[in-house]
């Protein structure tokens, strides 16, 4: 996928692959692990812009070529790469901090925080944003899978939280405008992901612990909304192909709606669940 390795945290890959597995992906998880953060004592920032290193010192690393393109790194062992386009942005700010903006033009990444990665890239528009320990935030790409992830434009990946995780129009190709927000620790929104041609799809989970997919696990799922909040989880049009304008709700610690998942051509389904409930439809 790029320059370098990509350091995600088990944190990380456990919580995209649980969701992947609940939503049929299916995909396989490395057992990474994750260890204690080094000495970060001393200056440590890098900023490249049109291909040109300004500042260098310690060990932080920004990459860029591409007209507009600007790559900003800041901390111990940190990482910042836009390249491959034009108006590429990336900015990692943290110890063990990776940034990169790639594959197209105008997309943005940042990463804030220790061991925070965020990703916009296999396509144009694309923009992750990743805040808080072991944070991770993915748009348009998602790396280590062995699919082709191209075409993939105007998606939204927002990740706040130690170890949450958010990915949107990533894990094929043709996946665009698909927004996935999670916010609170542990948390995981996924949308658009682990197919092809998925687009519209909007996954939001909020609070510790929560879980929410649309529009993944399959291809052509179009429109789809998932919203849970307070330790629930919400899916909707995913794990099938062809799920379009299904909507699923939930709140309450666990607390599950499925609204047009692991099926063909489902759509239009609603499900709204709450007090612990399991709601399914169909």
């Amino acid at each position: 996928m790029g320059k370098r390795n990509v350091p995600r945290t088990a944190a990380s890959i456990g919580r995209v692959g649980g969701l992947a597995v609940a939503l049929g992906v299916g995909f396989f998880a490395t057992p990474w692990t994750a260890s204690a953060a080094p000495d970060s004592g001393g200056p440590n920032i890098s900023v490249s812009h049109d291909g040109d290193v300004k500042v260098v010192k310690g060990t932080a690393t920004a990459v860029s070529d591409g007209r507009g393109s600007t790559a900003v790194a800041h901390g111990f062992g940190s990482y910042a790469e836009a390249t491959g386009g034009t108006n590429n942005h990336a900015l990692a700010s943290g110890v063990g901090s990776t940034a990169i903006a790639k594959g197209g033009s105008n997309n943005t990444a940042t990463a804030s925080g220790t061991n925070s990665t965020a990703i916009a890239a296999g396509g144009s528009n694309n923009t992750a944003k990743a805040t808080g320990t072991d944070s991770g935030a993915y748009a348009g790409y998602y790396p280590g899978l062995d699919v082709r992830q191209t075409s993939n434009n105007n998606n939204r990946a927002s990740a706040t939280g130690d170890s949450a995780t958010a990915v949107a129009g990533a894990g094929g190709s043709f996946n665009s405008d698909n927004t996935a927000i999670a916010y609170g620790d542990n948390s995981g929104a996924v949308s658009g992901f682990g197919g092809n041609s998925n687009t519209h799809n909007t996954a939001v989970a909020f609070g510790e612990g929560t879980h929410a997919g649309a529009g993944s696990g399959g291809n052509q799922n179009d429109y789809n909304s998932a919203t849970a909040t307070d330790g629930a989880g919400a899916f909707a049009g995913g794990a099938g192909n062809d799920n379009d304008y299904n909507t699923a709700s939930a709140t309450g610690d666990g607390s599950l709606a499925n609204a047009g998942v692991a099926g063909t051509d489902l759509d239009h389904y609603t499900a709204n669940a709450s007090g612990g409930d399991t709601v399914n439809n169909p």
